[in-house]
């Protein structure tokens, strides 16, 4: 699986002294900083602008940023027509390493850099207030909408605070969605079985022609038996199922090995 490193990381003044910023910078000691005053940072640079550049080269930079607004909302699928499941979207992270070709992701966020809300206690604080209104509704609060949910959490340690801060909560439950293999990091901390770690998953076929830079299915599904060993709650996504010569056995041997990595 590919292992991202920054060639740079901007820093919002406001996120200057935040424990994640620091946390983060000092995992990349070698990493050029830039403090910033805001977003606008990019429009005063004189060379490229990181915003216009191709998504491979853009995401070699890294914005610790400032969140402004709700952090948690409903899912943004949510209409009169449908019947609401009680899921909401955390967004800590902002864009993928990894570049699979039929990512909404490559062309909906139209700003290929990876950004890090790094005021995170502060949207912690909001989810602890929106689901405290409710104490008597579950929310299923995921944080894999705008990035993948653990593509690069060994390296930046976010999601380990994120999964003892929902272990307390008395009404909410907490979806880290993946392709990746990176769990190793989870699994001594004390979840309370509010995580559910889950795996998009397709045919092994599929993983090499589509799934760029991505753990392998055999990675996944390992990782994913380590997880539930560890307490953890696991799911799978088939999220797109694709059309390809023999995709019935396909996905009829995907899920047998699903069922053989994580015995129900």
């Amino acid at each position: 699986m590919f292992q991202y490193h920054p060639e740079r990381i901007i820093i919002d003044k406001a996120v200057a002294a935040e424990p994640l910023t620091e946390q983060i910078c000092g995992r990349f000691p070698e990493v050029p900083t830039q403090l910033v005053e805001n977003f606008a940072w990019h429009q005063d640079e004189t060379g490229t602008d990181p915003l216009r550049n191709p998504l491979t080269q853009g995401k070699k930079t890294l914005h610790l940023k400032y969140f402004k607004g709700t952090s948690i909302k409903a899912c943004p699928g949510f209409s009169n027509d449908l019947v609401c499941c009680n899921y909401f979207t955390l967004d800590l992270i902002e864009n993928c390493p990894f570049e699979c070709t039929y990512c909404i992701l490559q062309a909906f966020l139209n700003k290929p850099v990876i950004t890090v809300h790094a005021n995170l206690d502060e949207m912690l604080e909001q989810v602890w207030q929106r689901t405290a209104e409710q104490p008597n509704t579950l929310f299923r609060v995921g944080t894999g909408e705008h990035s993948d949910s653990l593509a690069l959490d060994h390296i930046l340690g976010i999601k380990a605070h994120v999964i003892r801060f929902f272990a307390k909560l008395p009404n909410a439950l907490l979806e880290l969605k993946t392709k990746s293999s990176n769990v190793d990091h989870l699994l001594d901390l004390p979840h309370g079985g509010k995580t559910v770690i889950s795996w998009s998953v397709n045919p092994e076929a599929i993983v090499e022609q589509e799934e760029h830079k991505t753990a392998r299915l055999k990675e996944r599904l390992e990782a994913a038996g380590k997880a539930s060993a560890a307490g953890y709650k696991v799911a799978f996504h088939f999220d797109p199922m694709i059309n390809y010569p023999d995709w019935e056995k396909g996905y009829q041997e995907l899920v047998e090995q699903i069922l053989d990595a994580v015995p129900s």
